[in-house]
């Protein structure tokens, strides 16, 4: 069984083979030009403060299970003020140096089934990382920053719900219901498209994302019943289960919408696309994309 799970998943977390298209030796020259920009400029400065990690600590379900480490969220919570403190230190040096323990950088991994069916097939699965627990705490401190550059840069469309504060399903569902009541108003008919991706979250082009030191040299075994597999590489994809995965991800594909331009309406709830389409083109639907948050 740990064989042809692995398998499964070492294939499916591969590198992507490069072919020569012109598409592939494009990004090769973008990389090259991105990287040269990066060399050059300055990185962030980060300060993860006492007051965030208390709440994120506070914030940790109380559960015995554990990463690579052997460390649990129990025992995190049980940690007196002045092992915070150390901890605080260690965190904000690893900010500071853009660089984290290469055992962070290993995740447990569990499959989910994503049917209801007693026999569950390998591909209905869904890899869920657990990762070590410091990690997560450095990552929940980090997310915060993460969210506030994003806010400023203005990279995210309205229309791009989930994995962002005030922008969850309801909103995107109350859009697409006024948009399709608004056409019935109009005795017009519209026409719905959509598209889920597959394995969304496991195909992301790395070099693409530019948090580089995060998704390098990343590997994972399959834990079922307390038995694990062998490592594999995961050399594509963030992981599944962390907090910061699924933002990198909304972050990778956002321009997905501006392709989208010519398109009356659009929506976007995390790797979920749906298009709704009018009949005429003369209909206006600038004044009807919902852009409203909770």
């Amino acid at each position: 069984m740990f064989k042809i799970d692995k398998t499964f998943y070492e294939v499916q977390f591969s590198s992507h083979k490069l072919t020569q298209l012109a598409i592939e030796i494009e990004e090769n020259n973008l990389v090259v030009e991105i990287e040269t920009i990066l060399k050059n400029r300055p990185t962030i400065p980060i300060n993860i403060t006492y007051h965030h990690l208390r709440r994120f600590i506070s914030s940790l379900k109380n559960k015995n299970s554990t990463g690579m480490d052997g460390v649990s969220n129990r025992l995190i919570k049980l940690l007196p003020p002045g092992h915070l403190s150390l901890i605080l230190l260690c965190l904000n040096n690893f900010a500071a140096i853009l660089q984290t323990p290469l055992h962070w950088h290993i995740a447990k991994m569990i499959l989910l089934s994503k049917t209801k069916s007693k026999i569950v097939h390998i591909e209905e699965t869904r890899p869920i990382s657990l990762p070590p627990c410091f990690s997560k705490l450095f990552k929940k401190c980090f997310l915060i920053h993460f969210h506030q550059w994003i806010n400023e840069q203005g990279i995210l469309s309205a229309e791009q719900s989930s994995f962002r504060p005030g922008y969850n399903m309801a909103v995107r569902l109350v859009a697409i219901i006024d948009q399709i009541g608004w056409c019935l108003s109009k005795n017009t008919a519209a026409a719905a498209f959509f598209v889920d991706f597959r394995t969304a979250f496991n195909q992301l082009w790395l070099n693409g994302l530019w948090l580089r030191h995060y998704l390098r040299q990343r590997k994972a075994y399959i834990d079922i019943k307390n038995t694990s597999s062998t490592l594999f590489n995961l050399s594509k994809g963030v992981p599944q289960g962390s907090c910061i995965g699924p933002v990198l991800f909304i972050i990778y594909h956002h321009d997905i919408l501006e392709a989208l331009s010519t398109i009356h309406w659009k929506h976007l709830f995390a790797d979920d696309l749906a298009i709704l389409f009018l009949p005429s083109p003369s209909i206006s639907s600038s004044n009807k994309t919902c852009t409203s948050s909770d």
